[in-house]
């Protein structure tokens, strides 16, 4: 009951952020006018430093499973650098993956995306939460603007791919999709994954 009712309120958190515009779906490229990250922080950069210092803490702890001393020592980071998207990210997986906090992650995902627009992982961490509360036509559109972002990226492609399939889409989009996994030899699992869905797709239209 008390997971029924947390992820309810991740899904209205979510509603509410693009409602208000605070998430930019379509918005998959860095605006031409949109200052870079530098230029934000550039009269801080001890401050800067610090954050630095303080989100690698924050990677170390998760290695050491110490993840409630993690989330305050990148905490710490945004404290001296709100500007830092990879501390918001990070922050946001650790919410979401070791402590649940869908709601919280999801506002943590939206800044990172914000501040870094070219950024794929947000893009695939917002989807993952939507995913996760079975918000699937939101999730597609985050998968698909983190691959718009990085082509290279199989994890993106493979789980746009893998949710168009589970949602009962069958077109050619997604067929070319699982080709381009199928020849990235890099990422193993997708390769195989998406070789095991070309076979079964195959298969399914020949007994048609």
């Amino acid at each position: 009951m008390k997971r029924a009712i947390l992820w309810a309120m991740v899904v209205l958190a979510a509603r509410l952020l693009v409602v208000g515009g605070v998430l930019a779906l379509a918005g998959c490229a860095p605006p031409a006018s949109r200052p870079s990250y530098s230029t934000l922080i550039q009269d801080r950069q001890p401050s800067v430093e610090r954050a630095r210092e303080c989100h690698q803490r924050g990677l170390a702890l998760i290695d050491q499973d110490r993840t409630s001393d993690a989330e305050k020592a990148f905490r710490e980071a945004l404290s001296l650098d709100p500007t830092y998207a990879a501390a918001h990210n990070n922050l946001g997986i650790l919410l979401l993956d070791h402590h649940g906090r869908g709601y919280e992650a999801a506002i943590e995902f939206t800044l990172a995306a914000r501040l870094a627009p070219a950024a794929p992982q947000p893009h695939v961490n917002l989807g993952r939460l939507y995913e996760a509360v079975q918000w699937h036509p939101a999730a597609i559109k985050e998968y698909a603007c983190a691959w718009a972002l990085d082509a290279s990226d199989p994890q993106a492609l493979g789980r746009l791919a893998a949710l168009s399939i589970r949602t009962g889409r069958a077109d050619q989009d997604v067929d070319a999709w699982l080709k381009r996994l199928a020849a990235q030899s890099e990422a193993e699992g997708w390769r195989q994954w998406a070789q095991l869905q070309i076979t079964r797709r195959g298969s399914s239209r020949e007994s048609r």
